[in-house]
């Protein structure tokens, strides 16, 4: 059984649909912070699957450049291919262009925002300047993602005090319950009390998923 296929509707899980709900509607940049197996991908995927006319999903990756980040939202837009050849200014404004070209609200989700550099997140609050008034931002990532954000206003980096003052608030999300926990076994067709207790231990929900795949493999 592939445990990625059972989503629970868990604190974290809920939470996160309305934040995305809230800055989508008011176009506001929020923080999303939690540490690894907390759930975030999942929920945020889950609400770009539900919005997808209005919703552009994209993952932060450290070697990628900022031509090719912003070429990659684009393409989601168009199916329009990365040209080498155009600025990283043609490319966010062609962003812009795109989130802002009809009335309907829109919401960008950036998952593994911890990834970016200062230079990226430069870039960030350009992009939301031109797109405040149609487009929410969602920037997602785990704790040290707000921790080098704080140290890196601090030490005023261009661009950082410009893009922490924009964000309207911080969102944290909490470890899985022993509930919820239990639960997500349970959905899997488990019911035996002595791994309940075991998975007890498991600090997020991936370490829950991993143990479920080893107790189905040696059952099976």
């Amino acid at each position: 059984m592939n445990t990625n296929e059972i989503i629970l509707k868990t604190n974290n899980f809920v939470t996160q649909l309305n934040v995305c709900e809230n800055a989508l509607q008011n176009h506001e940049m929020i923080a999303i912070i939690g540490e690894p197996g907390y759930g975030k991908t999942t929920a945020l995927d889950s609400f770009t699957s539900m919005h997808r006319d209005c919703v552009i999903y994209d993952r932060a990756q450290k070697s990628i450049t900022a031509k090719l980040f912003y070429s990659s939202i684009y393409n989601k837009f168009s199916g329009e291919s990365f040209n080498p050849s155009y600025s990283i200014y043609y490319y966010i404004r062609k962003v812009a262009n795109r989130f802002n070209e009809n009335s309907l609200n829109k919401l960008l989700i950036i998952d593994e925002a911890g990834k970016f550099s200062p230079g990226m997140l430069e870039y960030i609050h350009e992009l939301r300047d031109l797109t405040n008034e149609t487009t929410g931002i969602i920037l997602a990532g785990p704790e040290y993602f707000e921790e080098h954000i704080v140290k890196w206003k601090e030490q005023k980096i261009t661009g950082i005090p410009e893009v922490y003052s924009r964000i309207s608030s911080w969102v944290r999300l909490m470890p899985p319950t022993n509930n919820e926990k239990i639960e997500l076994v349970r959905a899997h067709g488990i019911h035996d009390k002595d791994f309940e207790k075991f998975i007890k231990s498991s600090p997020d929900f991936r370490d829950v998923k991993n143990k479920i795949k080893n107790y189905l493999k040696n059952k099976a």
